[in-house]
């Protein structure tokens, strides 16, 4: 085999790395059907033939991702991209999501398909082995989740049943941004507790309009 022919097939059986726009064409592919697939980024495939797809594509972006940060930067089409640890948003902007969709993809539907699969295939979490690779930290706000806690419990209170359908599905997908899944879990609870009406518990002094400065006291309760 000469030289080239050689390089070739050591890159394709993984024994040496791909050049960079290689794997960077690969990962954006990826990201374009999973685009497709959640309607850009918003929503779960609603098949489970898709959700299973969607799985695998999670896996080959993971893969691809963790990939990507390794390389110095590189020229693709004339442009110098590679991942910039004083601006990490530039790498996946170039690969075709904004940074909302970014997180979006990896912590929320991540997060969602992993419950759905635990649910539907019976089987623990720990067996389906998907741990993100993140281009940035995710910052988690929990002022919002107290404003989302606090607008839950008026909104109950006073019967706006479709309002507070709407805040729940909020407070879910926060939950669902959460790398500490037990933590997720009792939110979810404590909202289903709120929106069923078992919290606050009868008879207790709970005053109203509700003015939250925290919700832990009330996730535990």
């Amino acid at each position: 085999m000469s030289v080239d022919e050689q390089r070739e097939s050591n890159q394709k059986d993984g024994i040496i790395a791909k050049p960079f726009e290689d794997v960077f064409n690969e990962v954006k592919e990826v990201i374009g059907k999973l685009s497709s697939l959640t309607t850009e980024f918003q929503q779960l495939p609603p098949s489970e033939k898709k959700k299973d797809d969607m799985l695998d594509l999670l896996r080959e972006y993971n893969r691809g991702m963790a990939k990507l940060k390794q390389y110095d930067p590189d020229e693709v089409e004339g442009e110098n991209i590679g991942f910039n640890y004083d601006n990490p948003d530039e790498l996946v902007e170039r690969l075709g999501m904004t940074s909302e969709q970014e997180v979006m993809l990896t912590t929320v539907l991540t997060n969602e398909l992993k419950s759905h699969i635990v649910k539907e295939k019976k089987i623990p979490l720990y067996q389906i082995e998907l741990r993100m690779t993140h281009v940035k930290d995710v910052k988690v706000d929990y002022d919002y989740l107290t404003e989302l806690v606090e607008q839950l419990l008026n909104q109950v209170h006073e019967g706006k049943n479709e309002k507070a359908k709407e805040t729940q599905e909020k407070i879910n997908q926060f939950a669902n941004g959460l790398d500490d899944r037990n933590y997720a879990t009792k939110i979810i609870n404590a909202a289903v507790a709120i929106i069923k009406g078992y919290f606050p518990p009868a008879g207790s002094d709970f005053k109203y309009p509700a003015r939250l400065s925290d919700s832990e006291q009330i996730i535990r309760q």
